[in-house]
């Protein structure tokens, strides 16, 4: 460019022959005492904002971070500028579209998707981070706003790297595990006995309502951030857990039946109008900065019981497992991420059953000793143990059904019992009492 008059907004470039309007942006100079940068272009002009906008929307949020770090020039401009908020318009627009592109051309994916819990997860956090950049993009201040972009840009390259390989069930555990590091630690607010009826309730809801096991634990996850950030002064706990219910069902089932809506008041004696109930659906999500959907315990076993081949009864004794924890909640209400809770889960069932508590494949898959789970194993024996004595029935009834290899009624105390469900259901297991 042809050098420009001092203070000049406007300058002429004649390229060919015609003369264009080019606009100029003053050059932010680099502070003295302002830490070294990767690269210094302070003095570069950005005289073709237009220009770089689009390159750097036609990238990806990490490229546009990375602008913003190594020169303060960008950093000035990006930070003046709406440039995250259309970057965030650009990436939601992508994860729309990737999750539209693996749910309906599927043979374009990859064996296997189809039967994959994982993939269906992906799927639901593309569409789910899709619909929260919209109501961010409306309503967050720009530190919001970037972060939203950044993350969502993040599941899509990790998608997209997924998707170009052939054996990907160890890459999609990796996913799983970063995603699940998203999310933060949650402070118990109701007491153990309260929170345990209210959860044993979720799930005889869910029973009756035909809910997938996952989508009450998308519930109770939805429960337990709400109460954090106090909601509970708000609206009652089954209300809030209702509300969970059907902002869960909505995403994983596809709707909420309507008997479903009748359990507001149900729960509480109020009548609810359908515009009270979408207001405490608007007002729950609102509070949850619309990012709720993490990896569950429930999809962290299934997915290591594909990668593992075990066998169905395994699977059914781990997820029941899992379930009464789920109500009982963690030892001391300590926080445990989903991957450990699931990983801790499976150990107990297979220790139950007399097989390796936790192979060296399970170790180089998860990342997870059988020292660094130990503790969580005990404990979920103990509540195996004592599961049938508790006034929380809900789950153990539901694993008494043949659907689930009556997996409620093994005992360790009647060996020959457990020996002639393990039998009639083919299992190749060997019961040992320990």
């Amino acid at each position: 460019f042809t050098s420009t008059r001092e203070n000049s907004q406007v300058k002429m470039e004649e390229t060919d022959g015609i003369k264009e309007e080019v606009s100029v942006s003053e050059v932010k100079r680099k502070p003295r005492n302002s830490p070294s940068l990767l690269i210094n272009l302070d003095h570069l002009p950005l005289t073709h904002e237009h220009i770089l906008k689009t390159i750097l929307l036609y990238s990806d949020a990490q490229t546009l971070s990375t602008c913003e770090r190594v020169c303060s020039t960008w950093r000035w401009w990006i930070s003046s500028s709406r440039i995250w908020t259309e970057m965030l318009a650009v990436v939601r627009v992508r994860a729309r579209s990737l999750a539209w592109s693996i749910r309906y051309c599927i043979a374009g994916v990859g064996d296997g998707w189809m039967d994959d819990m994982a993939c269906e997860f992906v799927v639901h956090r593309l569409e789910h981070l899709s619909e929260g950049a919209r109501e961010v993009a409306k309503q967050g201040g720009r530190v919001m706003v970037r972060g939203c972009a950044i993350k969502t840009s993040r599941i899509i390259e990790d998608t997209k790297t997924i998707m170009g390989t052939a054996n990907y069930s160890q890459l999609m555990f990796d996913l799983l595990k970063r995603e699940e590091s998203q999310m933060k630690i949650q402070e118990q607010r109701l007491p153990s006995e309260l929170r345990s009826s209210l959860v044993d309730w979720m799930f005889d809801i869910g029973g009756e309502c035909a809910f997938k096991t996952e989508t009450v634990h998308q519930a109770v996850g939805i429960v337990d951030r709400a109460l954090s950030h106090g909601l509970e002064e708000d609206h009652s706990p089954q209300v809030l857990a209702i509300t969970a219910l059907r902002v869960a069902a909505e995403f994983e089932d596809g709707d909420a039946p309507p008997s479903l809506y009748d359990m507001y008041t149900d729960a509480t004696g109020d009548e609810f109008t359908e515009k009270e109930i979408s207001d405490i659906v608007d007002h729950l999500l609102r509070t949850l900065q619309f990012n709720w959907y993490f990896p569950s315990s429930h999809l962290f076993i299934s997915k290591l019981s594909q990668m593992t081949d075990a066998k169905p009864m395994t699977i059914h004794l781990s997820h029941y497992l899992n379930d009464l924890l789920l109500v009982s909640g963690n030892p001391g209400g300590q926080f445990y991420p989903a991957s450990v809770i699931a990983s801790a889960c499976c150990a107990a069932a297979q220790q139950f059953l007399g097989l390796d508590t936790w192979q060296a494949c399970l170790v180089g898959i998860t990342g997870y000793s059988v020292d660094q789970l130990e503790t969580l194993i005990k404990y979920i024996t103990r509540l195996h143990k004592d599961a049938r004595d508790t006034e929380n029935q809900a789950v153990p009834n539901k694993y008494l059904e043949p659907e689930f290899y009556c997996v409620a009624m093994l005992d360790q105390e009647q060996p020959l019992r457990s020996k002639v469900i393990l039998e009639y259901f083919n299992a190749e297991n060997v019961l040992v009492k320990h």
